[in-house]
């Protein structure tokens, strides 16, 4: 457990035994959950720290039509939507499910809150992982936002090929997990992916993409 602490931002540069005697003192829980289980709803109440010991999560917005947006997938080390727990309406934004089998730790909001006021490290690190989050947030917004499903799936495989580095790429998502990233339905995924190598642009052969031209994908993910 004090080496999955130690990796994560919110402890960073605190040694094992510094971790130690701030969790011996703290009030904390281990929570386990099942492969494919909700580990938060969304606009459920945060009222606590949880910090990934082991497995990996997705975070999704869904509507009311049962429509699913992928905002992000979080391994071990990383924390919850620690954005979320001091804000004056602190409700979860996506909803948390299980990828694979995952447990965490589970520090209560007063806990956190004397660990904060106690360690300027922690409160440090903690203010530097919320500036972090809300960047993230702002980029993701932009990219659901204001680009069509070609411009989204251009800066994808370029992200994906650090900026064209990579000549190839392996996807390792599925279409529909890849469509609920962009925010988009299957078929109009797979629409795209077909006209970009009617295009010339790309080529993919079961799961390899494959870069034909980089200066055109550069040019859609304007």
């Amino acid at each position: 457990m004090l080496e999955e602490l130690a990796g994560c931002p919110i402890f960073k540069g605190l040694s094992l035994k510094e971790i130690d005697s701030i969790v011996a003192t703290s009030q904390y829980k281990i929570k386990h959950y099942d492969k494919h289980s909700i580990v938060k709803l969304s606009e459920e109440k945060l009222e606590y720290l949880m910090i990934i010991l082991s497995g990996k999560v997705q975070a999704q917005m869904i509507d009311y039509s049962g429509k699913a947006v992928t905002i992000s997938e979080l391994s071990a080390s990383l924390p919850i939507a620690p954005a979320f727990i001091y804000a004056r309406q602190n409700e979860m934004p996506v909803t948390v499910t299980a990828l694979t089998e995952v447990s965490f730790i589970v520090f209560p909001k007063n806990s956190f809150t004397d660990m904060l006021l106690e360690n300027r490290t922690i409160l440090l690190n903690f203010l530097m992982v919320i500036s972090d989050q809300s960047k993230f947030l702002s980029e993701k917004i932009r990219f659901l936002t204001f680009k069509n499903i070609k411009s989204k799936l251009s800066n994808y495989i370029l992200k994906k090929s650090k900026q064209g580095a990579l000549h190839s790429i392996e996807l390792t998502e599925t279409q529909q997990e890849m469509a609920d990233y962009f925010g988009v339905a299957r078929p109009s995924l797979a629409r795209i992916l077909s006209e970009m190598e009617q295009e010339g642009l790309i080529s993919v052969s079961k799961r390899t993409l494959t870069i034909k031209n980089l200066q055109a994908l550069k040019n859609l993910s304007k």
